[in-house]
């Protein structure tokens, strides 16, 4: 979760994060690329989120530059490439069992 500075709150209720519900990463080119998110409010305590009127979105056009700009972003995206590899075979692998599970013996 993600803190949030001031909390938000909503009639009867607070939280105090925000829970990244979608993240979109969408570049045309090595240099050219953006970033969408949206983030609800989100009760770390009781696991409660707000209401989806309350989702906030946030579309960054200049992925490339804001990685260039903020390093927290830097380390982030640096962080998912590193990941690609392990995941795709995590992901090969998972595929693999499953096939090995629905495997027929036609010899038995």
């Amino acid at each position: 979760m993600i803190p949030i500075p001031k909390p938000v709150t909503i009639p009867a209720k607070s939280y105090d994060a925000n829970l990244i519900t979608e993240l979109s990463i969408t570049a045309d080119s090595p240099s050219a690329g953006r970033m969408a998110m949206r983030l609800l409010p989100y009760n770390v305590a009781s696991g409660e989120t707000a209401p989806k009127e309350f989702e906030q979105r946030f579309v960054c056009n200049d992925l490339f530059r804001a990685i260039a700009e903020v390093p927290e972003l830097a380390a982030a995206y640096a962080a998912v490439l590193a990941a690609v590899p392990p995941t795709l075979t995590w992901s090969a692998e998972q595929a693999a069992a499953a096939a090995d599970a629905n495997a027929v013996d036609v010899d038995s």
